[in-house]
């Protein structure tokens, strides 16, 4: 689970910061290579509604299997493709793929956890998400200026290979089916409780 986890955000924090950057080096304007992620992020949240009903009809194996293929494969053809609608499609098909790994991801820490055991699972997948990050949003920026972005590419392409780990995983599931509608009640305290360490967080994400 921590290696598929930080295969997939490996993915997302290398392209992050040395992207733009790229697009820009190439000689687009600051706003076509800032809309690289915009446009990714973008897709990701509007796709991310989509993959409760992949998990229905797919093992979370397989969802999650189909995420990292769709973040990591289109990533290494940003190589060559630095401008025009052919950019902007790959960061589409990206995000779609985030928009699924991170969803499914979640629910396979859920999955794997043993009985008691869920919050550590919850605290382990976020350590192999975070720890991914910390290290490749900067890297990706020193990888850019040398040896220059094909490795960036390179690296960014790994999740396609971890699919195979995610698909042969061969986990049940353990949990209650995710995908099923909680009660109404306990849905609102859920949100209830979640609103305190939300108002933390939002701010300190904006700044």
């Amino acid at each position: 689970m921590m290696l598929l986890a930080a295969a997939g955000f490996s993915s997302f924090g290398v392209t992050l910061s040395s992207l733009p950057a790229h697009v820009a080096s190439a000689g687009n304007s600051a706003a076509s290579a800032g809309a690289t992620t915009t446009v990714m992020l973008a897709a990701t949240v509007l796709f991310q509604p989509v993959v409760p009903a992949l998990l229905h009809r797919l093992s979370t194996s397989a969802t999650t299997a189909i995420g990292l293929v769709a973040l990591g494969l289109p990533a290494p053809l940003l190589i060559w493709v630095s401008s025009g609608a052919g950019l902007y499609s790959i960061c589409v098909l990206r995000g779609m793929g985030f928009a699924v790994f991170t969803v499914a991801g979640a629910f396979m820490a859920s999955e794997v956890a043993p009985p008691g055991r869920e919050g550590e699972a919850a605290g382990l997948y976020g350590l192999a998400a975070a720890v991914p990050n910390v290290i490749m949003v900067p890297l990706g920026v020193l990888l850019l200026r040398t040896p220059g972005f094909w490795l960036v590419g390179s690296l960014a392409g790994l999740p396609a290979v971890g699919a195979a780990l995610a698909w042969g995983g061969g986990w049940r599931r353990v949990a209650p089916d995710p995908t099923q509608m909680a009660p109404k009640s306990s849905a609102r305290r859920a949100i209830a409780r979640s609103l305190l360490p939300a108002s933390v967080l939002y701010p300190i994400t904006i700044a």
